[in-house]
């Protein structure tokens, strides 16, 4: 079971999107086909709680969802193996639109006139296809030829026109071994499909794929990637302004596993790029940076929102709270809380087991974390 996309919701919740081939289990309420993977659905109120979900069958191994997001108005668009979907509001089918022979859709967005961008990864390479309001394609654009793997992204800007960021892998065979290149794609084009602007970079790592793609206020874009150079797994972002000249490059340090999962906005010249990372100690842990797209300087918020793979090493009560959080530990530890933006409400030492007063906090999500082991649990304040 995959988790493939999550969406905010005006009500203040959110959609998650995603793959499954379990029956009934858990949280699930629906049973799997008999095809493989299904599209599987869960719509959460703002305090978290499932308010519904659907599961979308497969009449073949192919309806494995790719990406989601949502309409104006109400409702989404997913891209699978069947093609494009459009849900109501509450995840019912209203149309699909299959796929073109040799088409295989990777991402989806809506677009000013009513219709949808998705970034295609098919037979003959890396490309757009712009779908109306229907589904319907209007026309296809061939951007890179030849691939054997892609996490393709499109949007589309501020001015009407798109821009797509892929990776196409190009297979050499000398009779002996093959051998593979890869190259990175920013493309721009109009809003008829003709080019506007082009990079194309050779990248020689181990591994390589896209990870993330924004518009800056400028009318530029971030673009990140994850990659692996004879080490550790990295990201980096680029900006690019708007006629496709590099302005800068920033990165991680070269210390861990680093793997960026994407780049949300959330002002004017500033966003957020949330991925994971093994740390120096090698425990699994979430990870938000800020950066502005102004200078590319990294500015983190948090690097351990929330760990795994530790044993728990501390239990709570109650959850949600309103007024204490009560800890039960067998060793003296200090605690920090923070909030869900990363950052620290209060830090507090405590022999063994003790509390922590919230009442005067804010409601919402929190976070309180073992300073000495990093382990960390979520915290609904109401």
């Amino acid at each position: 079971d995959d988790l493939e996309s999550i969406f905010a919701t005006e009500d203040g919740g959110c959609l998650l999107a995603g793959n499954s081939s379990s029956g009934i289990s858990g949280d699930k309420t629906d049973t799997a086909s008999r095809f493989g993977f299904d599209a599987w659905l869960v719509k959460l109120d703002k305090n978290g709680s499932i308010q519904w979900q659907k599961t979308i069958y497969s009449t073949n191994y192919n309806m494995k969802l790719y990406d989601l997001d949502g309409i104006p108005g109400g409702g989404f668009v997913m891209v699978s193996g069947a093609g494009l979907t459009k849900l109501d509001s509450t995840g019912n089918i209203i149309w699909v639109q299959p796929l073109q022979p040799g088409h295989g859709y990777i991402s989806v967005k809506h677009t000013s006139d009513g219709g949808f961008i998705m970034a295609d990864d098919g037979l003959a390479g890396v490309g757009l296809t712009k779908a109306d309001m229907n589904g319907i394609p209007e026309w296809y654009q061939l951007c890179a030829r030849v691939t054997l793997r892609s996490n393709d992204k499109a949007v589309q800007t501020s001015d009407g026109n798109y821009i797509l960021y892929g990776l196409t892998v190009e297979e050499d065979y000398d009779g002996e071994d093959y051998y593979y290149s890869q190259y990175r794609h920013v493309v721009k084009k109009d809003a008829l499909g003709e080019p506007v602007w082009q990079i194309e970079d050779y990248t020689p790592y181990d591994y390589n794929f896209t990870a993330g793609l924004a518009e800056t206020n400028d009318g530029g874009v971030l673009f990140g990637t994850s990659f692996a150079a004879n080490g550790p797994l990295n990201f980096n972002v680029e900006k690019i302004n708007k006629n496709g000249v590099k302005l800068w490059q920033a990165n991680v340090p070269d210390i861990s596993n680093d793997l960026l999962a994407g780049i949300v906005r959330f002002a004017p010249n500033s966003y957020l790029l949330g991925g994971s990372t093994t740390g120096l100690n090698d425990d699994y842990q979430v990870y938000l940076v800020g950066i502005t797209d102004t200078t590319g300087k990294n500015a983190i918020v948090s690097n351990s929102i929330a760990s795994a793979k530790q044993a728990a090493d501390f239990t709570i009560y109650p959850n949600p709270v309103k007024d204490k959080i009560n800890i039960q530990s067998t060793a003296n530890t200090t605690y920090t809380l923070k909030d869900g933006t990363g950052n620290t409400v209060t830090t507090q030492k405590i022999n063994g087991n003790g509390s922590i007063d919230v009442s005067r906090l804010q409601p919402g999500i929190y976070y309180i974390i073992n300073i000495r082991t990093g382990y960390s649990y979520k915290i609904l304040k109401n």
